[in-house]
């Protein structure tokens, strides 16, 4: 099965979350009615901070489940839970996960195998199996095998489980942190999409940087905003499989022609994936189109069912080809497009990025250089609603 479309699950934060990482939770991961995030010591639910480490537990009781979350509340992790494999391999492939704990014993696989399809989809998470002494034989087994990094026995020790899953936290860290990405070849592609469709030049430079701005300004750090900045870099990797005589048609594509553009997202995400790129870069280009209304492509993902890196990308992409030269068009004046923008808020855009990216565009430290058009009076600016 292609675990790609990302399903609903629960998301129960389990950080005391810092004024940047409040300020961070606009772009949190909890599906509209259908999950949920809490702050320490609050009842409020709102949004995921990004700037924690997350953690997947796995078990089919719901008591076992909430067991496990309050366990892990005051450390400092975003908590997602799943009730099978199947839903936990969506989540998996949709976003980085830095530790998986699973129970042995699940309706639709057993723990060792749900593990040994993540080591697959994520080779950088940690593994760790939660197994009764029925299954010790097979639990070795598959440590030695090197399909899990330990195990711990049921009923388990609180402080134990709290410590061990907080140093593979940390050996997460270090491996991603020791990720290696080939810049010189990834620019290299970028060259080629340039050569390919001429009025794009600079178009994905000016995105990276502005993903790193927007990065920045909401808190993030480290590999979280590198994979941001290179998310940005690549989001159109995959028009190098388009061809040239549609990426330069001047007029409306044909419903034909624009079905083999779409395909662009999803080549280039393969592409990255091949190349063994992080899950959040690979995401955020295989869904930087799709809508906030659920009406974009290629899974048609709804609200915060997409992922935040290609939320945050979507505003950004959506501004710089407003505001750049098109073969169909010249750019259009700032305040035109801040205007067609906020009438995208809700469908298009995620309502609360783009007032984000609207305050920080007015930022008087902006580099000038990313803007292609005119910096516009402050009474000129649109109103954000």
């Amino acid at each position: 099965m292609n675990y790609q479309r990302i399903m609903p699950w629960r998301v129960s934060g389990a950080s005391c979350l810092t004024p940047a990482e409040e300020h961070a939770s606009v772009v949190g991961l909890v599906p509209e009615g259908q999950g949920r995030s809490r702050i320490d010591g609050d009842d409020s639910w709102g949004g995921e901070a990004l700037m924690a480490e997350a953690i997947l537990i796995l078990d089919d009781e719901e008591n076992v489940l909430q067991a496990l979350e309050r366990t892990f509340r005051g450390c400092g992790f975003n908590i997602l839970s799943a009730s099978n494999a199947e839903m936990a391999l969506q989540i998996i492939a949709s976003r980085d996960i830095a530790v998986i704990l699973s129970d042995q014993r699940l309706p639709d696989k057993t723990g060792v195998e749900l593990l040994a399809a993540a080591r697959e989809i994520s080779p950088t998470t940690r593994r760790l199996l939660l197994t009764g002494h029925s299954d010790l034989e097979t639990t070795v087994c598959a440590i030695n095998q090197g399909g899990i990094n330990g195990f711990f026995n049921k009923p388990w020790d609180n402080e134990e489980l709290r410590t061990i899953v907080t140093k593979n936290v940390e050996a997460y860290r270090l491996a991603m942190n020791h990720h290696h990405i080939d810049e010189d070849f990834l620019l290299g592609l970028v060259a080629l999409v340039e050569l390919k469709d001429p009025y794009t030049k600079g178009h994905c430079e000016r995105v990276s940087h502005w993903a790193n701005l927007v990065g920045s300004r909401l808190g993030m750090s480290g590999i979280r905003l590198e994979c941001l900045k290179y998310a940005g870099l690549l989001h159109d990797i995959g028009k190098i499989g388009v061809d040239e005589g549609i990426l330069n048609f001047p007029g409306k594509l044909s419903e034909n022609q624009f079905e083999k553009v779409k395909q662009h997202s999803e080549w280039g995400a393969q592409v990255l994936s091949q190349a063994k790129l992080p899950n959040v870069v690979v995401g955020a280009v295989r869904y930087h189109h799709e809508h906030y209304d659920g009406s974009g492509y290629p899974a048609g993902l709804k609200g915060k069912e997409i992922p935040w890196a290609a939320r945050i990308m979507t505003v950004i992409d959506v501004f710089d080809a407003l505001t750049s030269k098109r073969c169909y068009r010249d750019p259009m004046p700032l305040t035109e497009a801040c205007r067609i923008m906020m009438a995208m808020r809700g469908t298009t855009l995620d309502p609360e990025l783009t007032d984000f990216f609207f305050v920080k565009l007015a930022d008087p430290d902006i580099p000038r250089g990313l803007l292609p058009v005119e910096i516009p009076t402050e009474g000129e600016w649109p109103m954000i609603a």
